[in-house]
């Protein structure tokens, strides 16, 4: 069976090329399946991860700092996946990161307006409106899935143009873009909650909820 199937690596969508390559049915029907357990895999971990992101939210209001947390968690576990060999350290430079920057803000403003989106409404609700984000009654309520749809388009739309041509596996350059985030997201999220409003509900949590919170 000839299929057409696309060279393509991190940040060279513009210069992807189709090849003919004759592949056996099994090969076709195994790419299929993998291509399924990926998807199903990362739907299952994004359902997971927006419940007890929700869960969090309604026990610690702070959603600036839970994006802050979320991407520290992230890069943390690469730069230590790094540091063991666990996975092979990224080669970048100055123009890689100058290329990255503005995916970065793009992707800053996306993670954080998502949730602060989730932290008004429900979890499902919150992706209802960033599929339907411009046929819905504008609100306060709802510019935040709004805001965060434009910005992962944006995001795209820097990936293909200031990108390509930098080799870099997908896995390291969602965490060279976790990391740059970190560092865009991390001084906004002290100038519009602060230490002292976290440190004020933290204990608000724990009280509430106690030891478990942390969990």
């Amino acid at each position: 069976m000839t299929i057409r199937v696309w060279r393509e690596g991190a940040y060279e969508a513009e210069r992807s090329q189709p090849i003919n390559i004759d592949l056996p049915e099994k090969s076709v029907a195994a790419q299929k399946l993998k291509i399924s357990v990926y998807l199903a895999t990362w739907w299952a971990l994004n359902v997971v991860f927006n419940i007890y992101n929700k869960k969090v939210l309604n026990a610690f209001p702070y959603p600036w700092l839970t994006s802050t947390l979320s991407l520290a968690a992230g890069s943390l576990i690469m730069l230590i996946s790094w540091a063991t060999r666990i996975a092979e350290a990224p080669k970048t430079d100055v123009d890689f990161w100058k290329a990255l920057f503005p995916v970065a803000v793009a992707h800053t403003i996306g993670h954080v307006a998502a949730t602060v989106s989730m932290s008004k409404v429900a979890v499902s609700f919150t992706h209802i409106i960033k599929v339907l984000a411009w046929r819905v009654v504008p609100g306060i309520r709802f510019m935040g899935a709004m805001i965060s749809n434009l910005a992962f388009v944006f995001r795209n739309i820097f990936l293909k143009r200031g990108m390509k041509g930098k080799a870099v596996s997908g896995m390291n350059y969602y965490a060279c873009l976790s990391i740059l985030s970190l560092l865009i997201l991390t001084p906004f999220a002290i100038a519009v909650e602060g230490p002292q409003m976290w440190a004020a509900g933290w204990q608000n949590a724990l009280s509430q909820i106690g030891p478990n919170f942390i969990w």
